[in-house]
């Protein structure tokens, strides 16, 4: 019968300070551990390691013992490892190669929530992108789009809306001109 590892053996990334009697692996060793790069370094370097529904790679950082082990995205992880911490303007970290488990910091870039949107819209990514047509089937083309407010409107159901509510305002209008004249 073979013998069973220790769990400090079978687990080394999840040493903590303290137990087995050793010091906690530091982040950045289980981090390089887990990114496999190329022959040619200016490819995708794949992350190995846990990932998220969406492909995303996920890292523990922080400790146990002082309640401050979170996980955060393997990508963010990259980019503080080679830049630092984004600056407050762009907090988010995105993807120039739209590979989620990318960790190739050339790959990586700071921008902001609205920087994430229009680069997906860009890279046809968008939920809504495959949506070629309004529920009343006119096209979402340049002549018949709206961009407003970050949505798309189909000006054909716009303008048959407006004519409606002009049509209903002016029966209101004939209508009370017509109590007034009863009235009088």
């Amino acid at each position: 019968m073979r013998p069973q590892p220790t769990p400090a053996k079978r687990f080394p990334s999840m040493l903590r300070k303290g137990q087995y009697g050793q010091d906690p692996q530091p982040v950045y060793e289980r981090f390089w551990e887990k990114v496999v790069i190329p022959d040619n370094p200016s490819d995708c370097w794949i992350w190995v390691g846990t990932r998220d529904k969406y492909g995303y790679g996920q890292i523990s950082v922080g400790s146990e013992a002082d309640n401050s082990q979170r996980k955060m995205k393997a990508h963010r992880f990259s980019f503080l490892l080679h830049y630092g911490e984004p600056s407050p303007k762009k907090p988010h970290v995105l993807h120039h190669c739209d590979n989620p488990p990318c960790m190739n910091p050339q790959h990586l870039f700071a921008g902001t929530n609205s920087d994430n949107q229009w680069d997906k819209v860009k890279k046809g990514r968008h939920h809504e992108q495959a949506i070629t047509h309004c529920p009343q089937e006119h096209p979402y083309d340049e002549e018949n789009t709206i961009l407003y407010g970050g949505r798309r409107y189909c000006r054909a159901c716009q303008r048959k809306r407006g004519r409606e509510r002009m049509r209903r305002n002016r029966a209101a209008l004939r209508e009370t001109r017509g109590e007034h004249a009863a009235s009088a």
